[in-house]
């Protein structure tokens, strides 16, 4: 395992950003956040939402979303098809 995460699962009443709730007020927009990572010769990727957390202040609150990708190359090489291999798995 990656250790965890969040386990917010991508549920939850923060999902609709702009959209009014049940009491009519609107929740702040939300952004998304791509990360891809190389760590122990793989490509590691995970998705968060940003957004300004509950009571403002310029406080946000990150949340990891999903979903998660943990890919392993088998070849890297130096352009689109072809040239000197960068990387090959064992």
């Amino acid at each position: 395992g990656d250790g965890g995460g969040s386990g917010d699962g991508g549920g939850g009443s923060g999902d609709a950003a702009g959209s009014a709730g049940a009491s009519g007020a609107k929740h702040a927009a939300a952004r998304h956040s791509v990360s891809f990572s190389w760590l122990d010769g793989r490509v590691w990727m995970r998705v968060y939402r940003i957004q300004e957390a509950v009571g403002g202040g310029g406080v946000l609150d990150v949340a990891e979303i999903g979903p998660r990708l943990v890919l392993a190359p088998v070849r890297i090489i130096a352009s689109g098809f072809g040239g000197a291999v960068l990387h090959a798995a064992n």
